[in-house]
């Protein structure tokens, strides 16, 4: 996630840091893993990520850049706040 994003103290207080935050906005990872995934696919795939409430997006948009015939849903936690990623191959 983003330095500057709210998180809860307990998430805080027991996540190593290198867990949360990342550069470019939270983003770093995703696209580290991203553009080098297709060397460890097989012809059917799940990815999921776990994603600051204000990335979906900007992860999805991510993902169609590395991507070709995949779905890509954003999926929400219990407070209603965008959480995870899935990437399906189709």
């Amino acid at each position: 996630i983003r330095d500057d994003e709210q998180i809860e103290d307990i998430v805080v207080n027991n996540e190593p840091s290198i867990a949360l935050f990342a550069s470019d906005n939270g983003l770093y990872y995703y696209n580290e893993i991203l553009k080098n995934i297709k060397n460890y696919l097989s012809n059917k795939y799940i990815i999921a990520f776990e994603i600051g409430e204000n990335q979906g997006d900007l992860v999805k948009k991510m993902v169609y850049n590395y991507l070709e015939h995949v779905i890509v849903m954003v999926e929400k936690d219990y407070s209603n706040r965008d959480r995870f990623v899935f990437i399906i191959s189709n």
